[in-house]
């Protein structure tokens, strides 16, 4: 659990994001996503949130001197473009040049006022659920690529809220894709491939995707695989992959663009990067309901970490629990038995008193049932 959560603490470096609507299943808003953007000429950084293509069409034009900021906005416009209505930017100064672009875009943690690069990401915790950071593909090269997603992948994994949605350098071919997923593992994020164009302008498949997630949560909920879905957008996918690299990609967990004979675009493929042996999170959908779940059930939790160990207590515990889980019914497997069970109980383990909260759930897609542990000191 994460310190400032375990005490009810959010400090936000950014005035604007205090004041949104928080999200989560708790608070039936899912796939918000917040795009980390690097840009020229900043002195610190700045945020912005954003529900039409208007805002980012007046950022394009203040920016219209700078290559790489205009490069930079446009793939935001992409998402609002495919039908996105709720975008998170952080606009980060870059200064560096070179070698140094990818420990300036990793950034530092030197405190809650002084952070850097993914960092700022801890201020986003309680209004955006999915990262895309376009320019990872824009201004690295393979190398430092791989390296940029190990790190912010490491942190997500660490942090336990964000789905982060990646994407690969442009000139990338197929084979060069599936090697560089092959050394990627989580199960909180998903790879895609290729890149878009439109009106002759390349774009990074990551934005469009980020509106793909959120249109099928509000249409269909999160339990639901962002996948296979005729999607409305004038981006085209860069290259058409024939049938056998279909496979590949899939068999690498690699999620591709595609358009169909019939002109339709869809994304073909629902894979996270998580390893073999993760076998109930390689669906996008199951991972992120457990990540959804496991926090709405934290935020459940969380107040009852300084009352007594007592039977009442978590009696009190698992009432809120089961009238949780009723109001989410509709993202369990229907067909399920028993497709949310949760229990909680105090262990003395190791001469403290815990509560240890049990939670089991069937979601569609999933191998079997997802499970879960807290252990809360009392």
């Amino acid at each position: 659990m994460r310190p400032q959560s375990l005490y009810n603490l959010n400090v936000n470096d950014c005035e604007r994001a205090r004041k949104v609507t928080p999200i989560g299943l708790r608070f039936e808003k899912t796939g918000v996503p917040v795009f980390l953007l690097y840009l020229e000429g900043l002195t610190a950084p700045k945020c912005y949130e954003f529900h039409s293509m208007e805002d980012i069409e007046s950022e394009l034009y203040q920016n219209r001197n700078h290559a790489q900021n205009t490069e930079a906005w446009r793939c935001v416009l992409s998402f609002f473009e495919s039908e996105g209505r709720w975008a998170h930017v952080v606009a980060l100064p870059l200064v560096a040049k070179g070698k140094g672009v990818i420990k300036e875009m990793i950034g530092e943690d030197r405190g809650i006022t002084k952070r850097s690069g993914i960092y700022v990401l801890q201020s986003y915790f309680d209004c955006a659920d999915i990262v895309v950071v376009p320019q990872a593909s824009l201004l690295l090269d393979a190398h430092e690529h791989e390296a940029f997603y190990a790190k912010l992948l490491a942190m997500t994994e660490s942090w336990e809220h964000f789905f982060v949605i990646v994407d690969f350098p442009s000139k990338s071919n197929t084979q060069r894709v599936i090697e560089l997923a092959s050394r990627l593992h989580s199960s909180l994020a998903a790879a895609y491939h290729p890149w878009l164009i439109k009106d002759d302008c390349l774009l990074p498949p990551g934005p469009m995707v980020a509106a793909a997630y959120q249109i099928n949560d509000q249409a269909h909920n999160i339990n639901d695989l962002p996948a296979n879905r005729v999607l409305s957008t004038k981006l085209i996918p860069l290259i058409s992959l024939r049938p056998c690299e279909l496979h590949d990609c899939l068999q690498a967990r690699v999620n591709v663009v595609h358009r169909f004979a019939n002109q339709q675009l869809r994304i073909w493929g629902g894979r996270t990067l998580s390893a073999s042996n993760e076998k109930n999170l390689k669906f996008i959908s199951s991972s992120r309901t457990l990540l959804a779940v496991r926090e709405a059930v934290h935020q459940i939790c969380e107040p009852y970490v300084f009352q007594p160990t007592s039977a009442d207590v978590t009696y009190e515990m698992k009432r809120e629990l089961a009238e949780f889980g009723q109001s989410v019914t509709r993202i369990f497997d229907p067909a399920a038995k028993l497709p949310f069970y949760a229990d909680a109980s105090v262990s003395a383990e190791g001469g403290q008193d815990m509560f240890i909260i049990d939670i089991r759930f069937s979601v569609p897609h999933s191998v079997d049932q997802l499970s879960f542990s807290l252990g809360l000191t009392g």
